[in-house]
């Protein structure tokens, strides 16, 4: 910024046309991703994100600069499967870690939903020599007995640290009612694990709880866009838990 005001420092462009690059932006640290669903490289609209990180090496060429670091299309992904949906990336620099969510993912299923995992192993020069590789899926196989067809698992998450928070806002139980899941690891290189389902205090049918999800240390925070509380206005679910 300048004299507190913003200013243009860099802007980033994306090679696939047609594909809405930037539709999904997700910042922490010095790692920034990009989302675009409607790319199609491992099909139509099965989805795409970039990774870049920022140079903070004193006087290298790219000082200052967000660098390309990594494309991520999972093989695993078939058409429509929407990787990289706004709402559905989550970034953790301190970790090296990256998750994104592919809320029509099939597995097993039809639209059971998956969240991809995604490490960084640092490199010695700057940004541009940091490796990204694909780890940890949650999906129908690794969580056998959650999903069933069209809970749209991964629609939302968010990632902090260790925890890790997704929503399925369309599982039944009413129907369409929703649901939140809390996943946790021991540390940067370990798996996540499920610790706890959240269900809305007052779910009904077509609640949709679940739609947007947030977590920051113990406070993990889930909105229900058709909640009827008041007329069909959307609620928000706080549920803050401590531990």
């Amino acid at each position: 910024s300048t004299n507190n005001q913003f200013a243009l420092s860099q802007t980033i462009y994306s090679d696939d046309s047609g594909d809405q690059f930037g539709r999904a932006v997700v910042i922490d640290g010095n790692t920034l991703v990009l989302g675009h669903e409607l790319n199609d490289d491992e099909g139509t609209d099965a989805g795409a994100v970039y990774v870049y990180g920022l140079d903070t090496v004193a006087n290298s060429l790219t000082e200052g600069q967000w660098v390309f670091q990594a494309k991520f299309t999972p093989t695993a992904l078939v058409a429509g499967d929407d990787f990289g949906f706004s709402n559905a990336i989550g970034v953790d620099d301190a970790t090296g870690t990256v998750v994104v969510g592919a809320k029509q993912h099939d597995n097993g299923g039809t639209n059971r939903g998956a969240v991809f995992i995604f490490k960084r192993t640092d490199g010695d020069e700057g940004p541009q020599d940091d490796v990204w590789s694909e780890g940890q899926v949650l999906n129908n196989a690794a969580l056998p007995g959650l999903l069933v067809n069209s809970d749209e698992f991964g629609i939302s998450l968010d990632l902090d640290g260790n925890t890790l928070i997704v929503g399925a806002y369309l599982k039944d139980s009413p129907t369409n009612s929703g649901r939140a899941y809390i996943f946790t690891r021991a540390d940067g290189d370990s798996d996540f694990t499920l610790s706890q389902t959240i269900a809305g205090s007052e779910s009904h049918s077509e609640s949709r709880f679940g739609r947007a999800v947030a977590v920051s240390g113990t406070h993990y925070i889930v909105g229900a866009e058709l909640h009827d509380r008041v007329a069909t206005a959307g609620d928000l679910d706080i549920p803050l838990i401590d531990y």
